[in-house]
């Protein structure tokens, strides 16, 4: 009896603990449509459905809905809310009539990760000569 009650004990444990970490997981995870063109690193996506996953602290992957499209990028910096209830959402820098991904929050409760743009930006800057605009890109999580 006593081995009945600590198998079931063990398992129950097992199960929680599990369930915990996909719980965790899910919420490294966002959808959102994306109705602009916009680059990611060095690669230029077309508009349209993206799943965006921490795949790590620092690492981010950005794939298109039907899984033709996918891109893993550093994201090397934190960053803390800046208000409370924000949603999950991509952070763009519009440059023009181009996009640059440059934040990540896939957990509303949670950290966002800044994506390492300093490169891209540079390059845009000096092609537009004018001052960036923020769009965010609100997104659903999982």
């Amino acid at each position: 009896m006593k081995q009945k009650i600590l198998t079931i004990a063990a398992t129950l444990g097992i199960l929680l603990g599990l369930s915990a970490v996909a719980a965790a997981q899910t919420r490294n995870r966002i959808e959102a449509n994306i109705r602009f063109d916009f680059i990611v690193g060095n690669k230029e996506l077309k508009a349209g459905d993206y799943s965006v996953t921490r795949i790590s602290q620092n690492t981010v992957s950005v794939r298109s809905s039907d899984g033709k499209t996918s891109v893993i990028v550093l994201a090397p910096t934190s960053l803390q809310q800046r208000r409370d209830g924000s949603h999950e959402r991509l952070v763009f820098k519009q440059f023009g009539s181009t996009y640059l991904l440059t934040e990540v929050w896939t957990d509303r409760d949670a950290d966002g990760r800044g994506l390492d743009t300093m490169k891209s930006e540079q390059r845009l800057a000096n092609a537009n000569g004018a001052k960036p605009q923020t769009v965010e890109v609100l997104a659903k999580g999982n």
